[in-house]
Order: structure tokens, then C-alpha cells, then sequence
């Protein structure tokens, strides 16, 4: 698709190594010609997160990785966490659609998130408007794509979580190569999830 920013929206709590696995690929592979990460500012099912600021600033630390590794195909913005009341994908593809006139924008998603994808604010109003585009993740099928949604094939499955890496930090296990080591330290140097 000519043209095509995905946005990869996640709380991003904390950002892993499969994050920029998926956002590497798409750009790899020639799908898209951007990656703009979009932390979420208030979890529209009312997931208990950490603080904006820390999942902002690591998500910094990937998104400065990637375009330091690979080039200006990287963005990071912080609209949802500015933005007053839940965090809705609907509301982030309107604007980014209106903020990017001459580009087609779509949505970059693990096959973790099928099963709730239905409980979406304006569920179909994503799928007829915009290009939904699917990454594998280990342990989570396919089996749940609408029809509309784009499978990502031929790529590494991501096998790493946010909340493995979470749970790593509460049981002091080690999150290398989870995380990147940038990540790690911020993560340290926070006290987050340590116990």
C-alpha cells in the first residue's frame, strides 16, 4: 500500500524487543513506510498501567534505537496521552489521518489483541475506513481475523510480552534480551515492578 503509516498503539508498559521486532519488519518487508508508537493515555478497558511518563520515555529509548539502526522510518508521539478521557484507536487513526493527508494510515497488531479486537470503540468503522494489519505473536492465533484485517506472514514470531518482562522484574529474574539494555536500566533506575 502506497504510501502507509501503521501505528503501533500499546501501553507500552514497559516497550520489548517484539515491539521492535514488529515495527523492524514492517518496514523490512516494504508494507509500510512508517511506524509511528502511540503510548495510550488512559486504557480504554481500564488497564492498570504505570505512569505516562515512564512508558513515554521508554518507548523513546526503542523508537530512538530503531532510527538510530535503521533510519527516519521511526516516529514516537504522545497524542493519546495528551489527549483528555480513554484512549481510543478510532480517535488516534482520525488524526493522524487528518495530520497526514497525502499518506494512507493503517494499524500495526499483535494476534494477542483478536480477542478482544470486537470490544474495540468503533470496531467496523476501523475495519471499512483503515487497513488493519496483523503481526503473529507466539501462542495466539490467527483464528479470530476479520476478514477485513491484513495477516502478516513470513516474519519472526514475536514470543517476549510486556507482562513477562513484568513479572521477570517482580521475581528478580533477569529481562535480557527482552528488553533493550537502555530499557532495562531506565526500569532500575525507576524501581518499576521491583519488589
Amino acid at each position: 500500500m502506497k504510501n502507509l503509516i501503521l501505528i503501533l498503539g500499546s501501553a507500552f508498559d514497559p516497550p520489548h524487543n517484539g515491539h521492535m521486532t514488529m515495527a523492524s519488519e514492517v518496514i523490512s518487508k516494504g508494507i509500510a513506510q512508517k511506524v509511528i508508537f502511540v503510548p495510550c493515555g488512559t486504557h480504554a478497558f481500564s488497564k492498570e498501567m504505570s505512569t505516562a511518563k515512564y512508558r513515554y520515555d521508554m518507548a523513546k529509548i526503542v523508537v530512538d534505537e530503531l532510527v538510530m539502526q535503521s533510519g527516519a522510518f521511526f516516529e514516537l508521539s504522545d497524542m493519546e496521552i495528551q489527549r483528555s478521557g480513554q484512549s481510543y484507536a478510532w480517535d488516534t487513526l482520525e488524526a493522524l489521518a487528518r495530520a497526514n493527508p497525502d499518506h494512507q494510515i493503517g494499524w500495526l497488531m499483535g494476534s494477542d489483541q483478536l480477542p478482544n479486537f470486537s470490544k474495540w470503540y468503533k470496531y467496523r468503522e476501523i475495519l471499512a475506513t483503515y487497513p488493519v494489519y496483523v503481526y503473529p505473536r507466539k501462542d495466539h492465533s490467527f483464528e479470530l481475523m476479520h476478514p477485513e484485517m491484513i495477516r502478516i506472514e513470513d516474519v519472526p514470531i514475536v514470543a517476549v510480552s510486556s507482562s513477562e518482562v513484568r513479572s521477570a522484574m517482580e521475581e528478580n529474574e533477569a529481562i535480557t534480551g527482552m528488553v533493550l539494555p537502555d530499557v532495562a536500566k531506565y526500569i532500575q533506575e525507576n524501581n518499576l515492578w521491583i519488589k
